[in-house]
């Protein structure tokens, strides 16, 4: 008679350490947002739900052109989430002209993907 009172106080405390780790990690590791618009799309179009490491860079110099970051500001007392890929790093030179690209003089090698709003999409060609 013990061993099966023993059994469902083991499962409880089990899941009490699983939620608590669970709230833990979601706390101060791990993040989920959800993309409102299609500003990263094809790659996340609106709608999307992404997981980030909030410990991703221990400083901004570990960031790298091509990574996605999320970074929280404040407008007139309401919170915002941007989602943005990295392009350009201290000291580049970004320039746009019609449909081309270049960083630091270099072109940037990219593919056309369709249209939206009569708009011209890229993505990083390989």
């Amino acid at each position: 008679m013990t061993t099966t009172r023993r059994t469902p106080k083991f499962l409880t405390w089990a899941a009490v350490a699983a939620l608590l780790t669970v709230v833990i990690v979601k706390t101060f590791f791990i993040g989920h947002y959800r993309v409102p618009q299609n500003g990263m799309y094809p790659t996340l179009p609106a709608g999307s739900g992404l997981f980030t490491s909030k410990r991703a860079y221990s400083n901004s110099s570990q960031v790298h052109r091509g990574d996605i970051i999320v970074f929280i500001r404040e407008e007139d007392g309401q919170r915002y989430n941007y989602i943005w890929r990295v392009i350009g790093l201290p000291g580049d030179t970004i320039v746009t002209a019609g449909e081309s690209l270049t960083i630091n003089g270099k072109p940037v090698m990219r593919e056309r993907v369709g249209e939206s709003a009569a708009r011209p999409l890229f993505c990083h060609g390989r």
